[in-house]
Formats: structure tokens, sequence, C-alpha cells
């Protein structure tokens, strides 16, 4: 079983500065799954439950903030398995 890692801090300031902003109902969506595991209270199924997503869409947003920063997360559409 993955677990989730902590994001870390400066990341955490760089996820919650998003979520203060006016976004898209897509983006505002990635963003609870990051800010959720950034929160390190939720285990994955419970993201999934809540967000309403599958659990490689939670593991996919979770990469994708690691390696490019917000910014990557909430510029590209990615590919998503339907819940």
């Amino acid at each position: 079983m993955r677990t989730l890692p902590k994001l870390g801090e400066e990341m955490v300031k760089q996820i919650e500065a998003a979520w203060k902003l006016p976004q898209t109902d897509w983006a505002r969506k990635r963003l609870l799954v990051v800010r959720m595991i950034a929160q390190h209270e939720h285990t994955v199924a419970e993201i999934m439950k809540v967000v309403g997503v599958c659990r490689q869409t939670v593991f996919t947003y979770r990469d994708k903030v690691m390696i490019e920063g917000v910014e990557g997360l909430l510029m590209q559409k990615l590919i998503l398995c339907p819940i």
C-alpha cells in the first residue's frame, strides 16, 4: 500500500495560496485533493470519497504537484480514470 508523504511547508503554503484564489471547478477539485493530502489527516479512501475521484487520480495529482508544483497541477488537463 502506498502512503501519502508530507508535501513540505513551502508546498502547503502554495496550495493554500492557490485555494484562496478564484478557480475553475476542475482546478478546485485538484486543489482539494492535494490540500487533503497536505493536511495529513485523511486516507486515500477518504479523499476518493470526499472529492469523487479514483485512487489513481489521488496519486496522479500528488505526483504532479510534487514534480511541477501548484502551477503544473493547475496548468494542463490530465487524463484520469472515471469514478
